[in-house]
């Protein structure tokens, strides 16, 4: 079966580093994912921790991993509750607590995913104060103290929240449709 390419319009990523040119550079390379989606892409957003000069870009390019992207955003920790290479680890008790109201919604209940937009994605009006409600749930236990919180942030860095929640939104749902697939798979390919 011949399928057309997937052509999106814009690629939202997450890196480590980038410069006020675009040049980007992730921590450990990009993984594959990251590339396919920034070359598929008409224009590509990536968010990162720090903005970096073009001297520090230049003295070591080949970390760059990806040139010229359309927009740079800085958002510290906006990976969050996944994880950024070199500055911190998944936060696997949110994505537990997300994928719990998840699946409740999926059964018919959408009280706790409600609950959970509310607090994290819609309540908040910029990515510090989504920063002081995660960490009034002790996940600072899991990041780096790397990232400079003194430098200026994007101030519609809060979008890139609501951004991520539909991203969780449609991770969650589509986990939960192969998880119910998957389970009708099993079942009609059982041995007898």
């Amino acid at each position: 079966m011949r399928c057309r390419p997937i052509k999106p319009d814009v690629a939202i990523l997450h890196a480590a580093h980038a410069d006020a040119y675009g040049n980007v550079q992730h921590i450990g390379g990009p993984g594959w994912i990251d590339l396919f989606m920034y070359r598929a892409a008409d224009r590509t957003i990536v968010q990162v921790e720090k903005i970096i000069s073009n001297e520090e870009v230049r003295a070591d390019g080949w970390k760059t991993t990806i040139p010229a992207a359309d927009a740079i955003v800085r958002a510290p920790f906006g990976a969050h509750p996944f994880y950024s290479r070199g500055y911190y680890i998944q936060d696997n008790d949110h994505l537990r607590d997300y994928n719990d109201a998840a699946n409740s919604a999926g059964r018919g209940d959408s009280r706790a995913l409600d609950a959970y937009f509310n607090r994290y994605c819609r309540e908040p009006a910029t990515l510090a104060d989504y920063l002081e409600r995660v960490a009034s749930s002790g996940c600072w236990r899991y990041m780096s103290t790397e990232v400079e919180m003194d430098q200026p942030v994007n101030q519609h860095a809060g979008a890139w929240a609501i951004v991520g929640a539909v991203m969780w939104l449609a991770y969650g749902v589509l986990s939960a449709a192969g998880h119910w697939l998957g389970a009708g798979w099993s079942a009609s390919r059982s041995p007898r």
